[in-house]
């Protein structure tokens, strides 16, 4: 008799088979699958994608309408994937032509409060986190 496992399978089940468990096993093998290949001018998280090249951001197949200096906020928080990003570097990867200068609090206040406006528009879409003395972070919907 020749098994499944010997001939390359990686997990079986046995019939009769209870359905949790048959949905335990297929999430647990969507883990093992690599994500899918993007190029590197685009960032992709959750149901996010971030278009680098065309300035483009899309949530949930729905495009955002958001001005470059909003986007590349965006890029620059998703980069990151959900870390704390403090102000002085978010100063030095979003106004990089400013860098000598010591990070301006009201141009960021304001980029940041534009930004969780456009992405008030999702439903159910990401949201920019502040955290006491930690900086920003984006957050994606559980």
């Amino acid at each position: 008799m020749s098994y499944g496992l010997d001939q390359g399978a990686d997990d079986y089940i046995d019939k009769p088979f209870d359905a949790d468990e048959l949905g335990a096993r297929l999430r647990a093998l969507a883990r093992r699958v690599s994500p899918v290949r993007v190029p590197p001018s685009v960032v992709v998280w959750s149901q996010l994608e971030l278009r680098r090249d065309s300035q483009v951001a899309v949530w949930a197949g729905r495009r955002l309408d958001l001005m470059p200096l909003w986007f590349k906020l965006l890029v620059t928080l998703a980069e990151h994937r959900g870390e704390w990003v403090s102000r002085p570097v978010l100063w030095r990867l979003v106004w990089p032509d400013q860098a000598r200068v010591a990070p301006r609090d009201y141009v960021i206040n304001v980029a940041v409060s534009n930004l969780r406006k456009a992405l008030a528009a999702c439903a159910d879409g990401p949201r920019v986190e502040t955290g006491p003395r930690l900086g920003y972070r984006l957050v994606m919907p559980e």
